[in-house]
């Protein structure tokens, strides 16, 4: 999407925000999320009640403060949610922060502390606002690369014991290891799971969970079929998996976590058309 690739797209004249695709992944599996639709519908003074029989979960105001920050996104797209309230959701105040050189001073200098006083005083004057902590660091000009990465390597391990900047983002993407497939096929396997009856090694077939079964597994085949039977259980036990990720990613997501495939404490019910109350 041109949009995205702007850097415009992540930052304002108050906020930025790392870019990344799974802010788009947040809100989609934030929309799904039962609890969500929940706290949703219990903040909306315009919406009926909630049924006394609804069970809520037991941190449920935490899904309404995200509720609250997010805002129904049920009839709005991505990038126009992003602009309105997801970088101020995921942004930290002020400019983009970058990376530059402040200060070189030349070997034959004959005062460097007295320059280097004089451009910290200039630097930390009340008119001048930093992106960050300044570290200083001096490099031999034949210091090798292993050198100069060893020197950024402590300053780096200084910077992460620093206490964090006041003006941090509300919210942050987790560091995990949840690829993008795991979150693509995940969003497909609970569409269909919510909106149809398809067994399990059905929905499997159609979004292509595993490409070795792909060619042998029609998803519009005859429910018996011996030969498959193999190919059929072990499609069905993989996409068990993957429901069971999905929900926790949008269960997480309703909490401002995200992404996380860990079992939340508290959650709601993904249920199919066959076991809905009509």
């Amino acid at each position: 999407m041109d949009s995205k690739s702007s850097q415009t797209f992540y930052s304002n004249s108050r906020v930025y925000a790392p870019s990344s695709d799974d802010y788009e992944f947040f809100f989609k599996y934030l929309g799904i999320s039962p609890s969500y639709k929940l706290a949703l519908a219990d903040l909306n003074p315009l919406e009926p009640p909630v049924p006394a029989e609804v069970w809520y979960p037991k941190d449920f105001n935490t899904v309404r403060q995200t509720a609250r920050d997010a805002g129904d996104i049920s009839n709005v797209s991505f990038e126009e949610w992003w602009r309105k309230k997801g970088i101020f959701m995921f942004g930290q105040r002020g400019g983009a922060p970058r990376s530059r050189v402040i200060l070189v001073i030349p070997r034959d200098t004959k005062n460097p502390g007295s320059v280097l006083e004089t451009k910290a005083k200039s630097l930390y004057s009340p008119d001048y606002r930093s992106d960050g902590e300044l570290f200083y660091a001096e490099f031999p000009t034949g210091a090798s690369r292993t050198e100069m990465i060893s020197v950024v390597d402590r300053i780096q391990q200084e910077m992460r014991s620093l206490p964090k900047p006041t003006n941090e983002a509300k919210y942050k993407l987790e560091i995990n290891k949840v690829n993008r497939r795991t979150l693509e096929l995940g969003l497909k396997a609970l569409h269909l799971f919510e909106n149809t009856n398809l067994e399990l090694w059905r929905i499997g077939a159609e979004i292509e969970i595993c490409q070795s079964h792909e060619e042998k597994l029609d998803p519009n085949g005859p429910k018996i079929n011996k030969e498959l039977y193999n190919q059929k259980k072990s499609v069905t036990a993989m996409v068990a998996r993957l429901l069971k990720k999905a929900r926790n990613l949008s269960e997480n997501a309703a909490r401002g976590v995200f992404p996380c495939v860990d079992e939340p404490a508290f959650g709601a019910t993904f249920t199919r058309p066959k076991d809905r109350k009509t």
